[in-house]
């Protein structure tokens, strides 16, 4: 994947890909979403893309036999070889790569509200494209342009039909604003269907991200989630294993808590998170917690794989939150648009300069996420 800026030009191996679903060069930090506003079907990106779904396929088609490592190896070579495909500029590998986002399939330690963002980015840049598909002489079919922006609209309506309230509430996201856009740009008028979701509860998903801190390829760093009391003390119920919250508290990730209003914002900005360090501490600040109640769940992770930071950088990005009795915290929580977020290395990287360190890095970061860049 070569980065388009004239001033870098750099062979990109692994863009960074950032909690809203774009992806940026690692050299220049310049955005590489304008690689998905010129599709084309080479030889070579079909070819990947054929071998990814025949990976999902068989996936699919032994579920109920394969078990552990073995299933996980399946879906993973599927998703990374749909990643590879959509990078060299495939719509229809974009599409399966929204798709493993939107049903789950990856990046477990981003929040429902993340992946649904993400997935969105990738079904609406095939479905909203103002481009021609191009065609290499030697692909294998021929492909129908309008078709597949089609099928990207139905998929991205379906999805936005049950996501979560906190993204359908902003109009980029609202599914009736969509399906007006998908009407006047592809005449084509879609009713999302409005299945139930069988997707998790938001107790599960908080653990899923604070479970995938010991991931040791791409662990969280850094986000903070929203839980009712009874959320949050069924939270602490949840477990893998010998592996739950208590336990991952004691292990290094750190867990604070504090109290929200009924929109989710911060109930007073002079409050500090409440930090759960051991079980006793826990238990205690459980027993008080109104069930009815909401809270904001903010966690800091120096365990499992970090690309980008080691200790010192970690350090100094986790000094930089905890500052001014978590100012930039309890910021991200009132004004970053009410929603849940988890962080990776990638997304502080992106700010991080010769003269800008890390600390510096994440403030440049909240204070983009804050003002809905």
């Amino acid at each position: 994947m070569i980065c388009h800026n004239d001033r870098c030009g750099k062979e990109v191996e692994q863009p960074l890909e950032l909690y809203d679903g774009s992806w940026a060069c690692p050299y220049c930090k310049r955005e590489m979403g304008g690689d998905f506003s010129a599709f084309s079907i080479t030889e070579e990106n079909e070819e990947l893309y054929i071998l990814s779904e025949r990976s999902y396929y068989r996936w699919l088609t032994n579920m109920k036999l394969l078990r552990g490592k073995a299933a996980q190896k399946l879906i993973d070579r599927a998703v990374e070889l749909c990643r590879e495909s959509a990078q060299l500029g495939n719509p229809l590998a974009v599409l399966r790569l929204g798709f493993f986002y939107d049903k789950d399939y990856v990046e477990v330690n981003r929040s429902e509200a993340v992946r649904c963002r993400i997935a969105y980015a990738y079904y609406s840049a095939v479905c909203f494209s103002d481009a021609e598909l191009k065609e290499e002489s030697g692909v294998g079919k021929r492909y129908d342009w309008h078709e597949i922006r089609c099928r990207a609209a139905k998929m991205m309506l379906d999805m936005l039909a049950y996501a979560p309230e906190e993204v359908t509430r902003l109009e980029k996201f609202d599914v009736e604003i969509n399906r007006a856009k998908v009407r006047a740009k592809l005449g084509i008028d879609i009713s999302p269907a409005r299945a139930e979701s069988m997707k998790s509860g938001r107790d599960e998903q908080a653990f899923s991200v604070l479970y995938s801190c010991f991931s040791k390829a791409r662990a969280p760093l850094f986000g903070i989630f929203r839980l009712t009391g009874a959320e949050l003390k069924s939270l602490f119920k949840i477990n893998i294993g010998r592996m739950d919250a208590y336990r991952m508290a004691e292990r290094g990730v750190f867990l604070g808590v504090i109290g929200c209003d009924a929109r989710g914002s911060v109930k007073d900005m002079a409050d500090t998170p409440v930090a759960l360090r051991n079980r006793r501490r826990t238990d205690e600040f459980l027993a008080e917690v109104s069930e009815n109640a909401l809270y904001c769940v903010y966690f800091f992770n120096e365990n499992g794989g970090h690309r980008f930071f080691g200790k010192y950088g970690l350090n100094a990005v986790k000094k930089s939150l905890e500052e001014s009795r978590f100012d930039l915290v309890k910021r991200l929580i009132a004004d970053g648009g009410m929603q849940d977020y988890t962080f990776l290395d990638d997304d502080v990287y992106l700010y991080k300069t010769t003269m800008r360190g890390a600390g510096d890095a994440v403030k440049k970061l909240i204070a983009a996420v804050c003002r809905g860049e």
